[in-house]
């Protein structure tokens, strides 16, 4: 059943669902004639990771770690901090996007770049932590002609 309910000043529709009395949203699409089509929205979960590379790297690590390439892999586990004498300025921090441990025991850091203005800016600030932090192989990856294509920086 659709109602009406006022949010803040303006009056939105809702379906209410008789059974339980929950009321959830529905988008109303204006059609070329005088009447209204409506369509229940259904909630969207937040996403863990911060653009849509990102989400495609995850799984790609999901397929790796099922195949055996790889042992595990940690989304932004831990952020870095940068000291003075590396990068000239007052306390800085860097959070990779992926540690991805290897099967052969190794560990590498991986930052994933998609396609933005300051791309120089975003490596300077992974080269200086990896030039502090040199327990790892330290890598960037980039969605380039349907394959991932991985740059080395250790």
């Amino acid at each position: 059943m659709i109602e009406t309910a006022r949010i803040g000043k303006r009056e939105l529709p809702v379906e209410v669902n008789s059974q339980t009395g929950r009321a959830r949203a529905v988008k109303v699409q204006q059609a070329a004639h005088s009447r209204s089509l409506c369509r229940v929205m259904e909630p969207r979960l937040p996403s863990p990771y911060r653009s849509k590379t990102e989400t495609r790297y995850a799984q790609h690590l999901d397929l790796l770690k099922q195949a055996g390439e790889i042992t595990d892999w940690w989304y932004e586990p831990a952020s870095l901090r940068l000291e003075e004498a590396v990068t000239g300025r007052r306390r800085k921090r860097h959070t990779p996007d992926f540690w991805v441990w290897q099967a052969d025991g190794t560990l590498k850091i991986v930052a994933v770049k998609g396609v933005h203005r300051n791309l120089r800016d975003s490596l300077t600030l992974i080269r200086w932590a990896a030039q502090r932090y040199t327990f790892a192989q330290w890598v960037v990856v980039r969605w380039a002609d349907g394959q991932w294509v991985e740059g080395l920086l250790t």
